[in-house]
């Protein structure tokens, strides 16, 4: 018999597959946690959709506030509609010329803006009050 036989032995083997199990478990653990990689990846896009929301009332109320300041701003010249006011028309009109769909409805002195699946709560002085995930 052969006493110098090369290869692994069945000791070496079931500890790299101990190994690979420990491995494949911590890998498992980090990607489906509370604290996991895909509940990250969710939670950042949800921020990200609300911040894009915030983004796209912000740049219209910039506009409508640079008109109201604009003393040779009269209408706009296509629909000759008043985006020198905040309201419920000027909000709608000035977030369609950036390419979103939005839906604007007066609550007392605020506006409520619908956009991207988000309410976003402006107040009469172009402040945005509170931004809430939409309810179908």
């Amino acid at each position: 018999m052969k006493k110098n036989q090369s290869g692994i032995t069945l000791i070496a083997l079931v500890i790299t597959i101990i190994v690979l199990l420990i491995l494949a478990g911590v890998s498992i653990a980090m990607l489906t946690g509370d604290n996991g990689i895909l509940n990250k990846a969710t939670q950042s896009k949800e921020a990200s959709s609300q911040a894009e929301a915030e983004e796209v009332v912000k740049i219209a109320l910039a506009t409508i506030l640079a008109n109201k300041n604009d003393p040779t701003y009269t209408n706009e010249v296509e629909t000759n509609k008043d985006y020198s006011v905040i309201s419920k028309d000027s909000l709608e009109g000035v977030i369609a010329t950036e390419g979103y769909t939005a839906t604007a409805t007066a609550s007392g002195k605020n506006f409520i803006v619908k956009v991207n699946g988000y309410n976003v709560t402006v107040d009469e002085n172009g402040k945005i009050v509170s931004t809430t995930k939409a309810t179908s």
